[in-house]
């Protein structure tokens, strides 16, 4: 998507990243009905459509908070670099939480409503940092080559899971909230999207080859955290 240029009028209106809120009542959605993507929030029987942020520029990848109070989401209207914003879910003036170069994308509430974790990329290398959502500077959690992307928190919020793609392979990788004792627990072709279970003792996360795609859930036990490289075949399993 070009982010410079709105979706006239001769495009398809596009519906897309739908999001339930915390308790299930309401659901936040990017839509290009006005020609840019922004952000809205409905209930969820579909009634009482709001539309959350105006302007010339495209809203992506909406989050929620805990709380169901604010909604995280990146957005290029910082001179048509993404930087991450979070506004009230029900309507007023977004607040920019990153700035600068490299922006950020892809926001991902701590469960605590304290942190957002996001995907910031420059010079060819996507890195993961964590940000206050107060404000202040955003703190890397890793530094060494590699495109990191897709973080999810741990319930518990003290482990973040991504994806990583390092030399010509996807992996999934867990680090500690601080960056500490980062490893991977699976390395296999396009590795994308982890998903903690409730308990923070499984991981989801898909992977796909030959065009088949797969859901695949492991354990998050602390052998498999800190001997990654015991994995076997058994040890993943494919519903």
């Amino acid at each position: 998507m070009d982010a410079g240029r709105p979706v006239g009028p001769a495009h398809e209106r596009v519906e897309a990243d739908p999001m339930w809120s915390p308790d299930g009542h309401r659901i936040a959605f990017v839509s290009n009905r006005d020609g840019w993507f922004h952000l809205y929030v409905m209930n969820a029987d579909g009634d009482d459509v709001r539309q959350i942020t105006r302007g010339d520029f495209h809203v992506h990848a909406p989050a929620w908070s805990p709380d169901g109070a604010w909604i995280a989401f990146h957005s290029e209207r910082d001179a048509n670099r993404s930087q991450i914003f979070v506004a009230p879910a029900d309507g007023g003036e977004p607040r920019q939480i990153t700035r600068g170069p490299g922006g950020g994308r892809q926001p991902a509430w701590s469960p605590d409503g304290a942190q957002l974790a996001f995907v910031r990329a420059r010079a060819g290398v996507a890195d993961l940092f964590v940000v206050d959502v107060t404000g202040g500077e955003p703190w890397q959690l890793m530094s060494d080559a590699g495109w990191r992307t897709d973080p999810a928190w741990s319930l518990a919020g003290d482990r973040i899971a991504f994806a990583m793609f390092l030399g010509d392979r996807w992996r999934i990788a867990v680090a500690g909230r601080s960056g500490a004792a980062a490893c991977t627990v699976y390395e296999g072709p396009n590795a994308r999207f982890p998903a903690w279970s409730r308990d923070g003792n499984q991981l989801s996360f898909t992977s796909w080859e030959d065009d088949n795609p797969r859901v695949l859930v492991i354990p998050m036990t602390d052998a498999s955290i800190c001997a990654p490289s015991g994995l076997t075949g058994g040890d993943i399993a494919s519903p």
